[in-house]
């Protein structure tokens, strides 16, 4: 926790893992219908996660954060 940057590759594997745990879990579990909802959760969860970064635990794993995170979006949906 602090002051942390997110970097490229971090950000890159931040998309991977959004987009992973939204496509393949949620669609596969009916709760998003269409690829515009799938792209309006992995675009509120990118910004959650960038805007939460500082407060990140390191000791969670960061694909756990992230899905969580997106789980989180989904319910505005």
């Amino acid at each position: 926790m602090g002051n942390k940057k997110i970097t490229s590759t971090e950000f890159k594997h931040i998309v991977s893992v959004v987009r992973y745990a939204v496509i393949s879990t949620f669609n596969k579990n009916s709760y998003i219908h269409d690829n515009y909802d799938i792209e309006e959760v992995v675009s509120q969860t990118l910004e959650r996660v960038t805007r939460y970064w500082n407060e990140y635990d390191e000791t969670v794993s960061n694909s756990s954060w992230f899905y969580t995170i997106a789980k989180n979006c989904l319910v505005h949906i």
